[in-house]
């Protein structure tokens, strides 16, 4: 009897494990339309640039020497991995399916320790978590994406921990210090080699450790903790910084994702981006922050440690949002809290349904419809990439440009005010380095102005390509346009010309 309920129960994690698979791969199917492989219409723009260069990897390339951004070299690793699985749309939407696929795992891990163990239960919870996501992933390969597995993982050791922080065994404590501070060291470093303000719920977990270790006294275990998250930090940092130091690129490296990041975020003061948050369009969005974050306190859940957490939680994930430009997608950083108010309002309705228990699902359901209108514009995205491609002509547009263009210089082009997006469209790479967004990073970055300036001097691309209305352009390469360049092709959207010299 007892071995037919266990295969019974292997057979049922079996089962739910291919649900979680099939739904993770459904639900990128569909929302994660710029690199889904049933939509082939848009690559989008940071998806796109990501891909570029993951795809630049496998060429050769180097980020940091050929291409030039703030993201961490992680992330283009992450991208690199997926092109060397298929080469394309393909290949990292087969690495997003594997990422979410454990992000789900980790989730129910998560459920299951809480002993929300009922799949029904399990599975609308997680219908919640997709709504919100269907419009935060923005299409899909974004680096808030490939950071929820070392914040959600992060989560449940955390949580973990806070239940067993009062218990009498020792060993366990002294274990999870030793093997909890490693892999805490190691996620954070992942994500700032990805994007460091993505790791702001990591340093929520910590200060609320810190706390719990100072007021037990426990401070040995305490100094245990730091030294081993020093170890996890080092061990996942070390790749990267001797890989650039052995190609010489450290510098270049250190200069754009952490100068041009800062300064990026520095742009504006941090009151400026508060307010600015706070007044925008989508200032709905700010509930699945304040929420989730609310319910745990609300309901007086478990012990101070996970309220506090919940707190922290929400404040430091609204300052790493508020930081950047407000984008949809940061607000992916969310789902982590998210997890942390469904767990408190099920458990605490599960006991007893009384006035704060009803106050909290009513806080849930305003969440949900706050959130309808941005479901309901990516959805109708998501439907439009799949069903409606027709309209979409960016790639013919693109490839119209680039068939003009000789093959013996397709190593020779360059585009400025152009999305470098554009580089996936015509399949080919771009010969500076400064190949995206440049007015913004020339605003930021005096600097790259002489750079650029002093490329086009010493070896010009043999072929520019500008939007055809032109744009804001920089003043040396207005007087190039006049001496050096010729305009041999334009169409509804671009204008491309070539050296004469």
């Amino acid at each position: 009897m007892y071995h037919c309920e266990k295969e019974r129960t292997a057979f049922s994690r079996l089962l739910f494990f291919f649900f979680l698979s099939f739904a993770s791969l459904l639900f990128l199917a569909v929302f994660s339309y710029y690199t889904s492989p049933l939509s082939h219409c848009e690559n989008g723009s940071d998806a796109a640039f990501f891909r570029l260069v993951g795809q630049g990897i496998t060429k050769g390339y180097l980020p940091y020497r050929d291409f030039f951004d703030m993201k961490g070299p992680f992330l283009f690793f992450i991208e690199f991995i997926g092109q060397r699985i298929s080469y394309g749309r393909l290949g990292i939407f087969i690495v997003q399916w594997i990422n979410l696929l454990c992000v789900l795992i980790i989730i129910c891990k998560i459920f299951d320790h809480y002993n929300i163990s009922n799949r029904y239960i399990q599975i609308c919870l997680l219908l919640i978590l997709a709504f919100i996501a269907s419009f935060t992933f923005e299409g899909g390969n974004l680096t808030e994406e490939f950071s929820l597995i070392p914040l959600l993982s992060c989560l449940y050791i955390c949580l973990v921990y806070f239940d067993k922080s009062e218990a009498p065994s020792k060993f366990y404590q002294k274990d999870i210090f030793w093997y909890a501070g490693v892999w805490f060291g190691f996620c954070f470093g992942l994500l700032v080699m990805i994007r460091i303000t993505n790791a702001a719920f990591i340093c929520a977990m910590i200060l609320v450790i810190v706390i719990n270790l100072i007021k037990k006294s426990q401070l040995k275990e305490l100094s245990i903790c730091i030294i081993m998250f020093l170890v996890g930090l080092i061990i996942s940092l070390a790749p990267a910084v001797l890989y650039y130091s052995y190609k010489g690129l450290l510098h270049e490296m250190l200069n754009a994702v952490f100068i041009l990041g800062i300064k990026y975020s520095a742009e504006k003061s941090f009151t400026q981006h508060v307010a600015e948050t706070i007044i925008s369009d989508q200032k709905q969005l700010l509930l699945l922050l304040a929420v989730p974050c609310s319910i745990p306190i609300l309901l007086g859940w478990r012990t101070w440690r996970e309220r506090l957490l919940a707190f922290l939680g929400g404040l430091f994930t609204f300052i790493a949002i508020a930081s950047g430009n407000n984008y949809i997608h940061y607000y992916t950083l969310a789902i982590p809290l998210l997890v942390l108010g469904e767990i408190s309002i099920t458990e605490s309705v599960r006991i007893k349904v009384g006035k704060k228990e009803l106050l909290a699902i009513v806080l849930v359901v305003v969440m949900l419809i706050s959130s309808y209108s941005l479901f309901d514009y990516y959805s109708w995205a998501a439907y439009s990439h799949l069903f409606l491609q027709d309209r979409y002509n960016i790639s013919q547009v693109v490839e119209d440009i680039s068939s003009k263009i000789p093959e013996e210089d397709k190593d020779s082009v360059f585009c400025y005010n152009i999305n470098p997006s554009w580089y996936t469209y015509a399949d080919l790479f771009p010969c500076i380095k400064y190949c995206g967004w440049q007015n913004h990073y020339i605003s930021l970055m005096p600097e790259i102005y002489d750079d650029l300036k002093k490329t086009f001097i010493s070896d010009p691309p043999a072929w520019l390509v500008l939007p055809e209305e032109g744009g804001d352009l920089p003043l040396f390469l207005e007087q190039l346009l006049e001496t050096d360049y010729l305009l041999v092709y334009d169409n509804e959207s671009y204008a491309l010309y070539n050296n004469k010299r």
